[in-house]
C-alpha cells in the first residue's frame, strides 16, 4: 500500500474540496492511501514551502509561494506530469487569473482549486448616511474622506502582514500600474 500524506489549510474551501477527491481517486487506484492533514490559514500564508515538501507528499499552496518553489526546486513542475489538455482545461475553467497565479518561469507549478478574490462587506444602512454604496474607485475614495467625521461609517483595508503586498499589487493592478 502506497500512502501519500497532504496539507491543506483549515478551512471547507481548502481542506473539504481535497477530502471529497480521495474517494474518486482511491477508486482508480486501490493501492494508494491518500490522508489529508490541515493547518492554519496563518500558516498557510506564511509557512515555509521547502519545510512543508519534505514532511509531505501533496500540498495546497497559496500563489506567493510558487517563486519560491520554482527557485528552491522544493516542487516539481505540474506541466511536466500533466496532459497540456488538462492544463487548458484548468485555465479555461478557473476564476478570472486564478490558474496562471501558479505560473512561474515557464512552468505551472500549482493547480488552482480555489480562488481568494476581493470582497467588500458592507451594513447598507450606514452607507445610506454617507450616500450610498460605492460603484466606482472615486466612490470609495469619496466615501473614505466623508467618512473623517466622528460619528460617520469608515472604510477600512485590512493589511494582515502576508496580505498587504497583495492588496498593494490588486489595487496597483486596478489603477494601470
Amino acid at each position: 500500500m502506497i500512502e501519500l500524506r497532504g496539507i491543506s489549510w483549515d478551512h471547507p474551501r481548502g481542506h473539504d474540496a481535497m477530502v471529497a477527491t480521495v474517494p474518486l481517486f482511491q477508486a482508480e487506484h486501490p493501492a494508494v492511501r491518500v490522508d489529508w492533514q490541515t493547518r492554519s490559514l496563518r500558516d498557510f500564508g506564511e509557512f515555509p514551502i521547502q519545510v512543508l515538501a519534505e514532511r509531505y507528499d501533496l500540498l495546497v499552496i497559496d500563489h506567493p509561494f510558487v517563486g519560491v518553489a520554482a527557485e528552491d526546486g522544493c516542487l516539481l513542475p505540474l506541466d511536466d506530469y500533466l496532459d497540456p489538455a488538462v492544463l487548458s482545461e484548468q485555465a479555461a475553467n478557473s476564476v478570472g487569473g486564478s490558474h496562471a497565479s501558479y505560473w512561474y518561469g515557464g512552468h505551472q507549478w500549482a493547480l488552482a482549486n480555489d480562488a481568494a478574490a476581493h470582497v467588500a462587506a458592507y451594513r447598507p444602512d450606514l452607507l445610506d448616511r454617507i450616500g450610498g454604496t460605492p460603484r466606482t474607485w472615486r466612490d470609495v475614495l469619496d466615501a473614505a474622506r466623508r467618512g473623517e467625521a466622528d460619528d460617520a461609517p469608515r472604510v477600512a483595508v485590512p493589511l494582515v502582514a502576508v496580505d498587504a503586498i497583495m492588496v498593494f499589487c490588486s489595487l496597483s493592478v486596478a489603477i494601470g500600474e
